[in-house]
C-alpha cells in the first residue's frame, strides 16, 4: 500500500495525460488525437500529489459545518470571559482588545513558523475549508464549469465526440 502511495504522482500523470484525456473538438479535424486537452482537464491533471500543503485523506470527511447560532455564541462566550476577567465594561473596548491579544498572540506562533500572521490565518482557513468540505482544489474550476455548459460549443462538442 505504502508502494502505491509513494508513487500516486506518477500514476495520477499518466492516467490524466496518457490513458485518459478530456479534448475540445477541432474545428473540421476528425481525429480526435490532435484535438486539444479541455483547460478543466488540464488542472485536474496538475494535481500535485507529493506537494507538503496538499493531505492525502483516508475519506471524506464527515464533519457537519458549525452553524452561525454556534460560531457567535462561541465568540460572545469568549468576549463575556475576556471582558469579566479584566474587568471590561465597554464591549467594544473588549473586542479591540481581545483582537489585538489574538493577534499578538498567533503573530508569535506564526513567527516560529516563518509565516506573517495572514500566512498562518489562512493556513487556518484553508484546513477549515478541508475539514468542512466548502472550497475547491483549483480556484476557478466552477467559473469555468459554468461557462462551458453555458455555451453554445457544448452541444458542439458532443456531436463532434460521438463523430455525428
Amino acid at each position: 500500500m505504502q508502494e502505491v502511495l509513494g508513487n500516486l504522482g506518477g500514476l495520477w500523470h499518466y492516467a490524466t495525460t496518457e490513458w485518459l484525456r478530456l479534448t475540445v473538438p477541432g474545428d473540421g479535424d476528425k481525429t480526435r488525437s490532435r484535438w486539444p486537452t479541455h483547460s478543466l482537464w488540464i488542472a485536474l491533471a496538475g494535481v500535485d500529489w507529493q506537494s507538503p500543503e496538499s493531505v492525502l485523506l483516508d475519506k471524506c470527511s464527515n464533519a457537519s459545518n458549525p452553524t452561525e447560532l454556534r460560531m457567535i455564541t462561541v465568540v460572545l462566550g469568549a468576549l463575556t470571559s475576556y471582558m469579566a476577567k479584566h474587568g471590561i465594561d465597554d464591549r467594544i473596548q473588549a473586542m479591540d482588545e481581545l483582537s489585538r491579544r489574538l493577534y499578538e498572540h498567533y503573530s508569535t506562533i506564526a513567527d516560529k513558523d516563518g509565516l506573517t500572521f495572514d500566512e498562518y490565518l489562512r493556513r487556518r482557513v484553508d484546513a477549515k475549508v478541508r475539514t468542512f468540505n466548502t472550497g475547491l482544489v483549483a480556484p476557478g474550476l466552477v467559473d469555468n464549469l459554468k461557462q462551458d455548459y453555458r455555451d453554445q460549443e457544448a452541444d458542439k462538442y458532443r456531436k463532434a465526440s460521438r463523430g455525428e
